[in-house]
């Protein structure tokens, strides 16, 4: 089967760090869209900021993960079915979903 990116690929975000191993988020680069990088090159103060926090546990605190969808071969025209790889996060202490950062067509 044929994998096709449609969404950002959050993992360059964290190449070169180990699982458990805790990144200083204090001195790390802003990441920002890059339709915004030439318009607003301004970082951003976490103190004006606001946690985002699971909705079952209240814990801020996501592991990464995939979910995919399967588009059949019948309606790409593909010779192959296409997987979809979806970038999730999921609570670290209950293993909710997020859901609010993920497309509308999944919440």
């Amino acid at each position: 089967m044929k994998t096709v990116q449609l969404t950002p690929d959050f993992s360059k975000e964290t190449r070169g760090t180990k699982p458990g191993k805790v990144v200083d988020i204090k001195n790390a680069p802003t990441k920002q869209p890059q339709s915004n990088m030439n318009e607003n090159n301004k970082t951003v103060d976490l103190n004006h900021t606001t946690a985002i926090a699971c909705e079952e546990c209240g814990s801020e605190v996501f592991v990464e993960a995939s979910m995919f969808r399967k588009v059949s071969k019948l309606l790409t025209g593909a010779p192959q079915d296409m997987i979809i790889p979806i970038p999730s996060f999921l609570c670290a202490s209950c293993g909710a979903l997020l859901k609010e950062l993920l497309p509308e067509q999944l919440k």
